[in-house]
């Protein structure tokens, strides 16, 4: 009735540039340009199934994030994020045409931010030279995060080889004190073992990135998560 499942995984990459001549105007101390990203991550899976009918999955994840960048000597931006994880899934077998899945996300986040730059370019912006008057700083340590969200889907098989799953999602930013709703369905036909059509539609939410919602010149503390 149990199956555990253990995953860990990775990545490191590293950037190193050397520009001859930078071509911007301001004090230049370093001919240097560096970048590094880098992430590691731990998933404990549990799978409870205590009849025909009903499956218990359970999903812990733990593991960091770094970001990491300069440029002569002037750019300087350090991320680093530490974001443990639990999702909750419940399946019910209501029939042999139908299912139905509950489930529960919840993140935590602690993040620390270093940035000495210009303003980030958005999309539209058109390019522009890089002064010393554009430089800003901000720094933040220990910012603590807490996003909860609920979801359910159904799963109907309306015949043989057509899938219909409804559903929707509800999520809670605590840092932003913002919830969004987003209906979704998704349809697959099975034409044979090989092929199937899929299809689907709904509504997305994602919060600002942390530059955008932070206090200060690089941010607005009141932005809301954009759909």
């Amino acid at each position: 009735d149990h199956q555990l499942r253990f995953f860990f995984f990775g990545s490191d990459d590293e950037l190193r540039l050397v520009v001859d001549n930078p071509t911007f105007d301001v004090n230049v101390r370093s001919n240097s340009v560096s970048a590094s990203s880098s992430f590691v991550r731990g998933i404990v899976e549990h799978d409870w199934t205590p009849s025909d009918e009903l499956k218990i999955t359970t999903k812990i994840a733990t593991g960091t994030d770094n970001v990491a960048f300069s440029g002569f000597g002037l750019f300087t931006f350090n991320l680093d994020i530490y974001q443990p994880a639990w999702r909750e899934t419940i399946e019910y077998k209501i029939s042999e045409q139908s299912k139905l899945r509950l489930g529960l996300d919840v993140l935590w986040a602690k993040v620390d931010i270093n940035i000495r730059a210009p303003l980030p370019p958005k999309e539209g912006d058109s390019e522009r030279e890089v002064s010393s008057d554009d430089f800003l700083a901000f720094s933040q340590n220990n910012v603590r995060e807490r996003n909860a969200a609920g979801f359910v889907e159904l799963e109907l098989e309306a015949f043989d080889g057509l899938l219909f799953i409804p559903g929707a999602r509800v999520d809670y930013y605590e840092t932003l004190q913002d919830f969004t709703f987003d209906p979704r369905l998704t349809v697959r036909y099975n034409i044979d073992e090989q092929w199937a059509l899929k299809s689907g539609a709904g509504l997305f939410h994602q919060a600002p990135l942390p530059d955008e919602s932070s206090a200060g010149d690089f941010g607005n503390p009141d932005l809301l998560a954009e759909g």
